[in-house]
């Protein structure tokens, strides 16, 4: 029902009820009054219904992907999550990179564990097409201390050795309730990987519907005591098992987390398609979705918008 059906029923129903009680007018001003104000109650939570945008690798299409001006750009056009690449360095430090080797995103060659930070700062960042900019590799340090008080980061880690170590300095900056952390696994993992930081954390746990096992772990999460920010859904396809996630995830009143980079991950309702029928997007408004991860965040944003979902 629309927001104003609502209004529109209230105030048929207060008619009716005015003529059949006969009640004063004095009494009737005050029902429609009371009513007026429920109503713009409602029509204030119909139209907020937000969903949450997530920049993939920041806003690459601007900047170059995990830069600080990806994030920056992002902020500046509305999105509300950064979903950033997160590897280890020869020196143990914590820097912003997708990929293992640094050949496609900078103007240096071979794996980033086989250099410093030092060695790594002095290298360039690329663009989307490949050109080189005068933007260098940040560390994660640096990511957070952009994103914090202004947008949230979804941390994607390629290498566990040092969770302990991003675990402590997301603390340290006092930033729980500003970093999502993720898991494809199950409970167990879970527990296993991030201790007794489990129950400080968002946590987001990955779930591939097709696989036989799917379920099983869902239904895990889902009778734990730990708070889970989302659960990151990945699809082929629409399927009735599907159905079935999104009724036992709401129920338990969390979110559902999309990407909608890839056809093989949205059941085919991804970014490239948009890009060329916008209403592809529709999909995740009418299956209910809390978060889209986006190639192309100033697009989705743009279509939120104009159909009141951000």
């Amino acid at each position: 029902m629309t927001s104003n059906n609502v209004v529109f029923n209230l105030i048929i129903n207060a008619y009716y009820y005015k003529m059949k009680t006969q009640i004063s007018m004095k009494k009737f001003k005050f029902l429609f009054y009371f009513l007026s104000l429920t109503s713009l109650s409602i029509n204030s939570q119909i139209h907020h219904t937000k969903i949450e945008v997530v920049a993939h690798r920041g806003d690459w299409r601007n900047a170059p992907e995990n830069s600080l001006n990806s994030i920056v750009s992002a902020i500046e056009m509305g999105a509300d999550v950064v979903e950033v690449d997160v590897r280890v360095t020869k020196d143990k430090k914590l820097v912003l990179m997708h990929d293992e080797l640094l050949d496609r995103t900078t103007n240096g060659k071979g794996k980033i564990e086989e250099f410093t930070l030092q060695e790594l700062k002095k290298l360039n960042l690329k663009d989307g097409a490949g050109s080189w900019t005068d933007y260098k590799i940040p560390t994660l340090k640096e990511a957070l201390l952009v994103a914090k008080n202004k947008i949230q980061l979804n941390i994607d880690l390629k290498d566990n050795s040092q969770l302990i170590v991003i675990l402590q300095l997301v603390d340290d900056l006092n930033m729980f309730n500003e970093v999502i952390f993720k898991l494809k696994g199950n409970l167990k993992e879970a527990q296993t990987l991030y201790g007794p930081y489990l129950n400080k954390i968002k946590f987001m746990p990955i779930i591939v519907i097709s696989e036989n096992n799917s379920e099983k772990i869902l239904n895990e999460y889902l009778e734990a005591t730990i708070g889970i920010e989302a659960f990151e859904l990945l699809l082929e396809k629409e399927s009735d098992k599907f159905n079935f996630f999104k009724e036992k995830i709401k129920e338990k009143k969390k979110k559902i987390w999309i990407n909608s980079l890839w056809a093989s991950m949205c059941a085919g309702f991804n970014d490239e398609k948009a890009f060329y029928d916008i209403n592809t997007y529709q999909w995740y408004i009418q299956n209910n979705i809390d978060y889209i991860q986006t190639d192309r965040p100033a697009l989705l944003l743009d279509f939120l918008r104009k159909n009141g979902k951000h």
